[in-house]
């Protein structure tokens, strides 16, 4: 791959702050949920049992929930604070491939908006989202295509009006204007003026 077709490294992970910490803050509560889940399950599972265990030399009976309490919130804790970190850097390393062409969609289209059909969006290969980039990059060629179309017509019309006392460029401007008629009837919009 050239050296310019190629895309440099990302270097920010967070793009898009508020999608990403948005989506970090529900991850985080998942999590949490999940751990009281699975404490309040073990406690409601374990509420009508004993279990023996040495404590040193002596041995003790006490009741399941009580005996396993301090042990199970300490590997909870740690289990916790593993897969957190654990679903973070995931999270961080899989969300820009999400957020990243969020981001350059924007800039691409507000070029595009600005009129600039020459503009094309241009992803990384593990970045999410190829599928619209190529129908948007589509989209852009065709438009740009018609309208390269319209201004050659739109030229052609004007040269040919400037010839106006001869009846075969009338008759030929005539059906230029129709042609761009015809090219400007193609586009579907939300209002029509009449005139």
């Amino acid at each position: 791959m050239p050296a310019k077709a190629r895309l440099k490294k990302r270097r920010k992970y967070f793009i898009k702050k508020r999608f990403q910490t948005n989506f970090f803050i529900r991850f985080a509560i998942l999590l949490i949920l999940e751990s009281f889940l699975i404490a309040g399950l073990f406690m409601y599972l374990s509420s009508g049992t004993l279990t023996t265990g040495y404590s040193g030399s002596q041995l003790t009976i006490e009741r399941t929930s009580e005996f396993f309490s301090s042990t199970f919130l300490i590997i909870a804790l740690i289990v916790g604070v593993i897969v957190a970190l654990a679903g973070m850097l995931t999270f961080m390393l899989l969300s820009h491939r999400l957020a990243g062409p969020l981001y350059r969609f924007e800039r691409s289209l507000e070029n595009i908006s600005r009129g600039d059909l020459t503009y094309r969006i241009k992803l990384r290969s593990a970045d999410q989202l190829t599928d619209l980039q190529e129908s948007l990059n589509k989209f852009t060629e065709n438009m740009e295509r018609q309208i390269i179309a319209m201004k050659v017509d739109v030229s052609e019309s004007l040269r040919l009006f400037s010839k106006k006392e001869d009846p075969q460029s009338l008759k030929y401007l005539e059906e230029r204007l129709n042609k761009l008629k015809e090219g400007m009837e193609s586009f579907k919009t939300s209002s029509i003026e009449k005139g």
